[in-house]
């Protein structure tokens, strides 16, 4: 029985640990740290502890830290973080690691046990289907500390990522190189997980959604790229019928906008859509999105046959000028169709039209 540490800074992240604890660490001692990344993340760490699905549960401030603004601020931490953290010796005992990003905090606690000469495994797991292949993505801070591990000819935690943890390491392959442990998804244990998830996230398992279509909006329109998609959605309103659509909007998205124009808004509750998904009676309904892929993976998951269309073709204009969006509409139109030879998701689709999406 080994002792493993999982570190989570979305909801995301502490679903997957919980089916990763059900399943795959079910004989192992696992700890679960949830950082203050996600609205809610407190109230959901309160309650793994109360149902006692780990070994230890902590919630840390780590926010502050990694999105840390001010070259004096920056500069401080990249000392203090760069040095090791300052941890219990229980702390230290771990043989794996696994988090999803590298961030100053884990280079922090990488650095502590490189000081102490621990041997630990430092394993990755994924953010959801589109997250595979972005796991090493860093800033300017991760990029000095890996110079300082070079200078002291140190391997960086990079270096030392043994391997990835996933749902669908046949995708993962496409775009990542580490060597991959597939996660069972939630077919294998699906009524357990489902009523476990539905009390620690503090869920209905009957959960009812009266609107036909679900447009799942994203935060291009708030995060320095806009290109037009609340327009979109005001469009898709008028072919669809006002009564017909509810947003699911974008977590960083505090606009009133919808609102405003007296569009259904679905409320937010910092419940993972995945986990609304299972909960809920979907089949007839219709998802829609620009680019979001809250239900293309679990549709996966659970071999969820409801009807989904991914609209960025429409955009091609400014948005398809943006590297990073370019490089998105590429990965979705490979996942979609590797998903596709596989069987799953056949219902869900990538138009250029807005027309084909009223049936």
């Amino acid at each position: 029985m080994g002792r493993k540490l999982i570190i989570c800074d979305t909801l995301y992240q502490i679903m997957l640990a919980i089916q990763m604890k059900e399943t795959l660490f079910r004989d192992d001692m696992v700890d679960i740290w949830i950082s203050d990344h996600s609205m809610g993340a407190s109230t959901v760490a309160e309650r793994i502890k109360k149902f006692g699905e780990f070994h230890d549960t902590r919630y840390i401030e780590t926010k502050g830290i990694v999105y840390s603004r001010g070259i004096m601020t920056k500069l401080h931490n990249l000392i203090k973080y760069g040095n090791g953290l300052d941890l219990n010796e229980e702390w230290m005992d771990y043989e794996e690691v696994i988090f999803h990003g590298i961030s100053i905090f884990v280079y922090g606690l990488y650095i502590s046990y490189m000081q102490k000469k621990r041997n630990v495994e430092w394993s990755l797991f994924e953010e959801g289907i589109f997250s595979y292949g972005d796991d090493c993505i860093t800033g300017k801070s991760v990029k000095f500390l890996d110079f300082m591990c070079h200078v002291h000819h140190k391997k960086t935690i990079q270096e030392s990522i043994k391997q990835y943890y996933c749902v669908f390491p046949e995708l993962y392959k496409k775009f990542g190189f580490f060597e991959t442990v597939r996660v069972p998804d939630f077919r294998s244990n699906y009524d357990h997980i489902r009523e476990l998830l539905t009390k620690i996230f503090g869920i209905a398992n009957n959960t009812h959604i009266e609107q036909k279509y679900i447009y799942f909006a994203t935060s291009s329109d708030v995060d320095g790229h806009p290109y037009g998609e609340t327009q979109v959605v005001i469009k898709l309103i008028e072919l669809l019928g006002r009564e017909n659509i509810i947003i699911k909007k974008h977590p960083r998205d505090c606009r009133d906008i919808y609102n405003d124009n007296r569009i259904n808004v679905m409320e937010s509750t910092g419940i993972p859509w995945e986990i609304v998904q299972m909960c809920s009676d979907t089949k007839s309904k219709v998802f829609v999105t620009v680019d979001s892929g809250a239900f293309l993976g679990i549709s996966a998951m659970i071999d969820d046959d409801t009807e989904g269309f991914f609209i960025f073709p429409l955009f091609t204009g400014k948005r398809s000028k943006v590297p990073y969006y370019h490089d998105r509409d590429k990965k979705i139109e490979l996942i979609v169709s590797l998903l596709h030879e596989t069987g799953k998701c056949m219902n869900i689709r990538i138009v250029n039209s807005i027309d084909y999406i009223k049936c």
